[in-house]
């Protein structure tokens, strides 16, 4: 996969964020987060329009691998930084800790979603 990703940059100088889309939710589906994580951050550094599809893709990679913790951490990040988010990506947090039935840490995350909507 990432040769393609080399190829791609060497022939496009500027990707778009739909190929971030693409190739992100290839290495999710392969089991390449950490080749996803560092894709992510070379999309976050690239200077494209902040689109919170791509970085929904890698939480919803922790999530479905059981990295729940890891995904509410880089959501955390996210916020930080002042990265607008929507209340999806706090909701794919939420369905993580469903699945690993922590009930309190899955409302804390969808009451940070809901004041999201206020």
């Amino acid at each position: 996969m990432m040769k393609l990703w080399k190829l791609q940059k060497n022939n496009c100088k500027k990707q778009l964020n739909r190929e971030y889309i693409t190739m992100l939710g290839s290495l999710v589906k392969l089991g390449d987060l950490d080749e996803a994580e560092k894709l992510l951050v070379e999309w976050d550094l690239s200077g494209n329009f902040y689109d919170f599809r791509v970085p929904n893709i890698l939480l919803i990679g922790y999530s479905k691998n059981g990295m729940i913790e890891k995904a509410e951490t880089m959501l955390r990040s996210m916020v930080e930084k002042g990265k607008n988010l929507i209340p999806n990506s706090w909701a794919i947090v939420a369905a993580g800790y469903v699945d690993k039935e922590n009930m309190e840490k899955a409302y804390q995350c969808m009451k940070e979603a809901m004041a999201l909507q206020a």
